[in-house]
């Protein structure tokens, strides 16, 4: 009989200059005691590397946004949660656990994300009230970015979802480039929470993200 996974990650190469298999790696290294299931694009240069990994799977990312191909890849998952991670993150250890606890011992909570740090140990803006640029940290109440808080929206960079939260959500959700955004304000129209989880953790490698 199979066993569910706890969480199903679609994993999304954004970034030329990202260390897609570092992100990879990182996310494996969650495996025990969680069970993951990993969703990897046909084409993207680890198939050998990863052929004999049982819980990855290698599948086409058909569209052109990205937000298309989550919603693409999380219809076909089967964990009890699910995840996106891009490929300029890198999982901290024992992230996915703490995750992991936060969302069983919430089960109100529709989306999550853990706390990130630039690669220099900056606490980076991964969630938002209201407003969708830079600007909105002043919108945070002096939030320090080391203390969990509900949140209006997070970005997409690295986001867990409540299973049953996906299936309440509608495809529109994740058209477009800020996908993240609109799939936070269908869950929330649904009476479903958003929470950043400050002792999940993991690093950006990009430049592009704002620190505090």
């Amino acid at each position: 009989m199979d066993i569910q996974p706890d969480v199903s990650v679609c994993i999304v190469p954004a970034m030329v200059d990202a260390d897609l298999s570092g992100c990879v790696e990182s996310i494996l290294a969650q495996n025990d005691p969680v069970l993951l299931e990993l969703f990897l694009p046909v084409g993207c240069g680890l198939e050998s590397r990863f052929a004999e990994q049982a819980e990855i799977h290698f599948i086409d990312y058909p569209h052109g946004h990205q937000g298309d191909n989550v919603y693409h890849v999380w219809q076909q998952a089967t964990g009890r949660y699910l995840a996106v991670f891009y490929s300029s993150i890198i999982a901290g250890a024992g992230s996915f656990f703490a995750m992991l606890e936060f969302l069983d011992d919430h089960p109100d909570v529709g989306g999550a994300a853990p706390r990130l740090f630039s690669q220099n140990h900056k606490v980076l803006i991964n969630c938002f009230r209201n407003a969708i640029f830079s600007s909105s940290r002043k919108k945070m109440g002096g939030w320090d970015g080391f203390t969990s808080l509900e949140v209006d929206w997070l970005s997409p960079d690295a986001f867990f979802i409540n299973r049953i939260a996906f299936e309440d959500c509608s495809a529109k959700s994740f058209k477009g480039k800020i996908w993240s955004q609109k799939l936070c304000k269908d869950l929330k129209s649904k009476g479903w929470h958003q929470f950043f989880v400050h002792y999940s953790r993991g690093i950006c490698q990009s430049f592009f993200q704002i620190a505090l």
